[in-house]
């Protein structure tokens, strides 16, 4: 089996499955997703279901929302499956419709398979292992989790589904998603959309500095670095290519910091550290931070905070002279 899908149902929970070769589709209900496995080698009784080459989970959204821990813990238990198998969430649909998606050449596991990639070229996500998943789950009760919707057939990236205390709670939707990269250390890559231009990132350091007041916390300043290259230009040449640069490097700044204030007010007002600021405060001050850290998920939502965005195009051709389009006289 390729892809895993797990829902939730009237008798308690639903297991699809997705295999390529040969092409393998079945879904079967049970109380426990361990027994909708035995039930599923009962149904493909002329086939034999190795589970131990899955190489994706999809979660559909009502059992996201409800609970997350059947998914996560037949992965954590069985010695049919691995860790290291990503996770995804499917919002709007049952993972059941993903798994009927797709056609004899594109089906639900070279789909979840394109959006893995398109995450790490665009930046505009990224798809967790369970092992992580659990991990952050367990160290700080959240975590995010990649997220897709079915449109037409054909899965579409959604941002990060936000998981607490074994549940979804929120989700973080595109260009938004894309900060949380860059805040997480994900990677500073992929495009962004200006008025007029596009352009690429090409590298994001990020500094987190608590300040202290005695043994208090009373605050988190967040800078990020961001360095990019102009990649696209609707054409205009009303400005000088030092102003326009300057307009550019002014309009990057902003997007990136709206992106990253609204992630730390959802951050706060669901009382969910999927940042894991708490590690960075960890790493900056860990005597100070021991004292805290037993009132950590009280102090996190009154938490004050700053976020500085310093941005640099490093690359920007020629703003003043257009593409050459009339041929030579």
């Amino acid at each position: 089996m390729e892809t895993l899908g797990c829902d939730v149902c009237e008798d308690g929970v639903s297991l699809s499955v997705a295999a390529a070769e040969p092409r393998l589709r079945l879904t079967q209900e049970a109380p426990s997703l361990r027994l909708a496995m035995d039930r599923l080698r009962d149904q493909a009784a002329s086939e034999a279901l190795f589970f131990a080459h899955t190489r994706f989970l999809l979660i559909g959204q009502a059992m996201a929302e409800a609970d997350l821990a059947p998914a996560l813990d037949l992965m954590a238990r069985s010695a049919d499956m691995r860790l290291r198998t990503p996770v995804f969430l499917l919002l709007g649909a049952d993972a059941a419709d993903a798994i009927e998606a797709g056609d004899e050449e594109r089906d639900v596991t070279e789909m979840l398979a394109a959006l893995q990639d398109d995450f790490a070229e665009q930046g505009a996500g990224a798809a967790f292992s369970c092992a992580e998943t659990l991990a952050a789950l367990a160290e700080r009760g959240a975590a995010l989790a990649a997220a897709c919707r079915l449109e037409d057939g054909t899965l579409r990236p959604a941002g990060y589904g936000i998981l607490k205390d074994g549940r979804c709670v929120g989700q973080i939707a595109p260009p938004e998603a894309q900060g949380v990269n860059l805040l997480c250390g994900l990677g500073g890559h992929g495009d962004v959309r200006l008025d007029g231009a596009t352009v690429t990132l090409s590298d994001c350091e990020a500094e987190f500095a608590p300040r202290w007041s005695g043994d208090a916390l009373t605050g988190l300043d967040i800078t990020l670095k961001l360095r990019a290259a102009l990649t696209e230009t609707d054409g205009r040449r009303d400005k000088t290519a030092e102003a326009a640069r300057a307009d550019l490097e002014t309009e990057l700044t902003e997007t990136v910091q709206g992106w990253c204030e609204t992630i730390l007010r959802q951050s706060q007002t669901l009382g969910a550290d999927f940042l894991d600021l708490a590690g960075h405060i960890r790493h900056d001050s860990p005597a100070k931070w021991s004292r805290i850290a037993p009132e950590w998920s009280a102090v996190l939502p009154d938490l004050a905070w700053t976020v500085t965005v310093e941005a640099t195009l490093d690359r920007t051709l020629d703003l003043e002279a257009p593409v050459p389009l009339g041929g030579t006289e």
